[in-house]
């Protein structure tokens, strides 16, 4: 029992040296948007929840709605998609062009400043 008490116990340091809920209330806002918006990028990469952990409680996996929880969650904390012109000619020129939110791998967008 032992050494699959040492394995349970790594995981759960190196999780928490990523994602600790304990702790990051105390860190500052963007720190937190920053852990949690990766946390999503793990779940929908399949790298979250472990799969060894899965193979123990298969009711942990993350299902789609479970993801979309989470988006919603973190919603308000970012900035919308600003819509992009659908004709061409009004594109305006290279120098003028507005900053565009750009889109992130997990769906959920964010502000490059």
């Amino acid at each position: 029992m032992q050494p699959a008490y040492w394995l349970v116990r790594s995981d759960i340091l190196k999780a928490r040296a990523g994602l600790d809920f304990s702790t990051i209330g105390s860190q500052p806002e963007s720190a937190q948007k920053a852990a949690l918006f990766e946390a999503v990028t793990m779940m929908q990469l399949g790298a979250m929840p472990l799969p060894r952990y899965l193979q123990l409680h298969p009711e942990a996996e993350v299902t789609a709605e479970d993801l979309a929880t989470i988006k919603d969650y973190l919603a308000p904390w970012s900035s919308p998609i600003p819509a992009l012109p659908t004709n061409p000619d009004a594109v305006a020129p290279a120098a003028s062009k507005p900053h565009i939110t750009q889109q992130s791998l997990n769906g959920i967008p964010y502000d490059e400043s």
